[in-house]
């Protein structure tokens, strides 16, 4: 090269030189003040060279630790800046940094997720306590079936009657009082129902019946009175007469029903067979119904108990309870032998709605809890809540337990069934659906409205029925077609 420029005029020498010093300072990236060239070069050449010798340095040097400084500790200008994130050069670092903030402590956790967290615990708590109990049951069963005798298995029998054939295969037939319950006892029995309905979601299908009970009702086997925490008391409470009209009032616009169309229980007659379980539902009455308190005593005296079973067994009725002008009772009788009707129309006050036409002698709404299983014969039981029900307009709603869908199910069921009885004395695998539309072919005027199995964890076994009267074939006596069991 510097034989070259020796060979050359003075004007190409000094460019050739000035080409090389360009070159050299632009692939090291240094100044050319050492050349004596930077001055000689115009404007922007000297931006250019001295942009390179910025990012060469930028990216010689090594990378500098963020400060973190409290946004208090700034001046004001700089405050709106703080909050303001820097870009790094590496795209890992803002992940990891964002997992580090999202990590928290197990007790912050804990405290913002307590009660799904609680919730899980519970449900599964309730489930594992109820699989242990069916378990349980289950291996108990033998030395259960081996001092009642064979458990009744309905499907394998093969005969027309119903009836007869459950009076064949059960061991022991159901009277209505379970072996168990006894006065001491029937208060503890009444408190041992209320996890297992709450689990099985019976508590929710009452709430549903009671709120279809409007006019006269009868409630057979009403047992403790389980459901009458779920009723609408108000026109048959003891209140001011003129605060029974306003609400019926506000009732009726809210409902839109017709005027002459009941819209709350008008009276009240619970049946069943047991003095034992009717004195809890007595006291569930004084303490659930407004103003019985006043009119009502704790428990009834023993002069009034003697002379309740001796009507009892002279009559085979007893008035256990009667307030409010009959308007509020509770009889002890057996059902196979017939039902009380409603009140008479006299004792109707006004508040009640409009008079009818004639004297009612039949009731609007006729309820049963578990009752077809508790009984000797369910078909006469249907025949006689037909005898006494509205015809065309009266409803009778059953909840019962049966036989479900599933072979499996049932099996479970038989072989639980002599344990089952022994302590709630019914029988939880008979047909129900079966013993219902028997009973709507045989009985005048019976006929099926609906038959549902609502739940998930009965797998079946809940049946909830709806069955009305057609016409008024029934006046001369229902029970009459089925004759009384032997």
């Amino acid at each position: 090269m510097c034989a070259m420029r020796q060979k050359l005029p003075g004007s190409l020498s000094a460019v050739l030189g000035r080409s090389v010093a360009l070159s050299s300072g632009l692939r090291t990236g240094t100044g050319f003040d050492f050349l004596g060239y930077k001055s000689g070069f115009p404007p922007c050449c000297r931006r250019y060279i001295h942009q390179s010798q910025t990012n060469s340095k930028k990216a010689k040097s090594p990378a500098r630790s963020i400060v973190v400084t409290k946004t208090k500790d700034l001046p004001p200008a700089l405050k709106h800046r703080a909050g303001k994130p820097k870009s790094s050069s590496n795209p890992e670092e803002p992940a990891k940094n964002e997992k580090q903030d999202k990590r928290e402590p197990l007790p912050e956790l804990f405290r913002k997720y307590r009660y799904p967290f609680v919730g899980s615990i519970v449900a599964g708590s309730l489930f594992m306590a109820y699989a242990s109990y069916l378990i349980t049951a289950f291996v108990q069963t033998s030395s259960s079936a081996a001092c009642c005798g064979a458990h009744p298995n309905p499907d394998a029998a093969a005969q027309d009657d119903y009836d007869e054939t459950l009076r064949q295969t059960e061991p022991a037939q159901p009277t209505g009082l379970p072996p168990t319950i006894s006065r001491a006892t029937a208060s503890e029995f009444d408190t041992g129902l209320d996890w297992p309905e709450w689990l099985m979601g019976v508590t929710k299908i009452r709430q549903s019946l009671a709120a279809e009970c409007r006019g006269d009702v009868l409630e057979v086997a009403v047992g403790t009175g389980r459901n009458f925490k779920y009723y609408d008391w108000d026109d048959i409470a003891d209140v001011e007469p003129n605060l029974r009209v306003v609400r019926r009032l506000e009732k009726r616009r809210d409902m839109k029903l017709a005027r002459d169309q009941e819209v709350e229980m008008t009276s009240y007659t619970g049946v069943d067979v047991s003095a034992d379980v009717l004195e809890i539902a007595r006291t569930r009455i004084r303490t659930l119904v407004p103003g019985m308190k006043t009119l009502l005593r704790k428990g009834r005296t023993k002069e009034e108990e003697e002379a309740g079973n001796a009507q009892f067994r002279e009559a085979g009725f007893e008035e256990f309870l009667n307030l409010q002008g009959d308007k509020l009772r509770l009889v002890r009788a057996d059902v196979h032998n017939g039902l009380p009707l409603p009140p008479s129309l006299s004792v109707n006050s006004e508040a009640s709605g409009p008079p009818p036409t004639e004297e009612p002698t039949r009731y609007d709404v006729i309820v049963q809890t578990f009752g077809l299983c508790s009984v000797s014969s369910p078909k006469r039981l249907l025949a006689n809540m037909a005898d006494v029900l509205k015809p065309q307009t009266g409803r009778m709603l059953l909840l019962e337990h049966g036989r479900g869908n599933w072979g499996f199910v049932n099996n479970v069921l038989d072989k639980l069934a002599p344990t089952h009885f022994q302590r709630f004395g019914c029988w939880w695998n008979r047909d129900i659906e079966r013993i219902v539309r028997d009973a709507a072919s045989e009985v005048p005027g019976l006929e099926v409205v609906s038959i549902k199995r609502p739940g998930v964890l009965q797998a079946g076994t809940t049946l909830l029925i709806e069955l009305r009267v057609r016409s008024d074939e029934t006046k001369d006596g229902a029970a009459a077609a089925v004759s009384k069991p032997t």
